[in-house]
């Protein structure tokens, strides 16, 4: 059997692969680009398009997450961030309100002493920045990993005249943060029935035996006993007779702080149960619970009322003249000149009165130049020298400027002042026009951690940089970009037009010039032959068999 020449796996093989990518490239180009029409183009040509200027400032008024009210005034069709532009829904609702206004003014602060015995420079913790401790674990106990070292229970049982933040034991000591009024259960348990002159629910405050269980209600006769103990006093053992006094003496007796425990409303951080369950609800899910702690015993607590410190700081204010609150942060320094880029000099109008209180965006301090350069400041007061007697506090601090600010003749009248300068009074708050992102990164996550700091537990209120419309006051946005964005339309434009062109042109050709022959070989033909090397195959035609053997001798 002849052999063939120029046998077709090589030539051929490659042009099939070829082919193949060719074909998948142009569906996945195409694909591509259906995708990047809504993700990309359309929102693109929204962008360009756009009348947006900026950027402004823009501070947070309110946040409301997962709203799930349809009506008029919920939800209103709107979300201020959505992961995936494609699943948009009304399901997701989240709104941030914001004010805009136009950029506050540039204070130098010069000639200042930046010793450590006359600056400050604090940044006041949160509830965030607060320390997590694990009230569940000793710290020689391991964890669910195996590990020692997590557990925090030798402080928890220390709680002393301190209040706590715990879910599903592990708290925070909110005392560092807050001072606060508040009312609490166990209190509420021994004033109840006040029938009985203030003897507690279910005669709570005449027991004293801390073994004895609370049964779940209060037996009838228990309260019966009580109250007929009270009523025969003259009697020697507090009884009508003696069958009486048998009977009561059978009953239980609980404690107020038995009833409380069993209702899950005080906790002993010194029991092995109690740390574990405190700041869960009555099914054991997680639930935020606010508590007062004596000696590690920790009563549940309601209607707070707070007001903010600083790390329990007091600050000494002789000497300065130069306040300035950067969000969570503040500073006083005792400077020899204050100006703007307009004026070279701030000055006091009213004697005794040449303390600078003001509000800025960002603070740069120079410890070499001796200065304080500020940007973005507004709502510039003047205070009276020593303020408070030389010694205050952060929550005096902003209660005094909330309220002197607001008097024109204490105002630094060279310093911007938030209310003439506004755009928007409240407008809604936007990622970006579309209000939605296509990265699956969490970036909504993130936007509501950092723009949704609405000033709530008297904390400050989040300030950014924004792009609003002036014919449209709807809505503004923190995320605007016109080159970034035309950028990304050519390039998402540009490469998957190309492959598909590509691609469609290649597979255009082949149809031209590739021929399949009878016996399945692809067969690349150009002029009227085939090319050599690619499909140059004859046709297998093998020699016929004889029929019959030669039988000459």
């Amino acid at each position: 059997m002849p052999k063939l020449q120029n046998p077709p796996q090589g030539g051929e093989k490659y042009l099939c692969l070829t082919l193949f990518l060719t074909m998948m490239m142009a569906v996945v180009s195409a694909v591509a680009i259906i995708y990047s029409i809504v993700i990309i183009y359309v929102p693109a040509k929204t962008v360009l398009e756009s009348n947006l200027q900026g950027p402004k400032k823009c501070t947070t008024l309110s946040m409301a997450r997962d709203i799930d009210d349809p009506t008029p005034g919920g939800c209103e069709n709107w979300t201020s961030c959505h992961e995936w532009c494609l699943s948009k829904s009304n399901k997701e609702c989240s709104h941030v309100w914001a004010t805009a206004r136009e950029l506050g003014t540039e204070i130098n602060f010069d000639g200042c002493d930046l010793t450590e015995e006359h600056f400050v420079n604090h940044k006041c913790n949160i509830l965030e920045d607060l320390e997590e401790l694990n009230c569940k674990l000793f710290s020689t106990e391991k964890d669910e990993n195996g590990k020692f070292g997590d557990g925090d229970a030798e402080r928890c049982v220390a709680f002393d005249n301190i209040e706590v933040q715990c879910v599903t034991g592990v708290c925070k000591n909110i005392s560092e943060v807050y001072k606060c009024d508040f009312k609490d259960r166990l209190t509420d348990i021994q004033q109840d029935w006040e029938e009985t002159e203030g003897k507690g629910f279910c005669h709570c405050q005449q027991c004293t035996n801390e073994d004895v269980p609370y049964p779940g209600e209060c037996p009838h006769l228990t309260s019966k006993c009580i109250r007929d103990m009270k009523n025969w006093k003259w009697h020697e053992d507090g009884y009508e007779n003696k069958t009486e006094a048998e009977i009561c003496s059978a009953q239980p007796c609980a404690t107020c702080k038995s009833i409380c425990n069993l209702r899950g409303q005080c906790f002993d951080m010194s029991a092995r149960r109690d740390p574990t369950v405190i700041g869960t609800d009555e099914f054991g899910n997680p639930v935020v619970g606010y508590f007062t702690c004596t000696e590690g015993y920790c009563v549940e607590i309601y209607d707070l009322k707070c007001e903010r410190r600083c790390d329990s700081r007091e600050f000494d204010m002789r000497g300065k003249n130069s306040v300035i609150f950067s969000g969570e942060k503040i500073i006083i320094a005792d400077c020899s000149a204050q100006s703007t880029a307009t004026d070279s000099r701030l000055n006091s109008k009213i004697p005794g009165q040449n303390t600078l209180f003001v509000s800025c965006s960002n603070v740069t301090v120079d410890h070499e130049a001796r200065s304080i350069l500020t940007y973005d400041c507004v709502n510039g007061t003047w205070f009276p020298d020593d303020f408070n007697g030389g010694v205050t506090n952060y929550s005096y601090m902003h209660l005094e400027y909330s309220h002197l600010r607001e008097d024109p003749q204490y105002r630094a009248s060279e310093i911007s002042y938030e209310q003439d300068i506004t755009i928007f009074n409240a407008t809604k708050l936007k990622i970006n026009i579309e209000g939605c992102v296509n990265t699956l990164a969490e970036e909504c996550t993130d936007f509501y951690d950092t723009y949704g700091r609405d000033g709530r537990n008297y904390t400050a209120r989040a300030i950014y940089e924004c792009w609003y419309d002036p014919a449209e006051p709807d809505f503004v946005v923190i995320n605007f970009d016109p080159d970034k964005t035309l950028m990304l339309l050519i390039f998402f434009a540009a490469i998957p037009g190309g492959i598909l062109t590509f691609s469609c042109t290649y597979m255009c050709g082949c149809s031209r010039f590739v021929f399949v022959g009878e016996d399945g070989h692809m067969r690349l033909h150009c002029c009227g032959k085939a090319v050599t090397g690619i499909g140059n195959v004859p046709v297998f035609d093998p020699p016929r068999r004889k029929k019959f053997r030669n039988l000459a001798s």
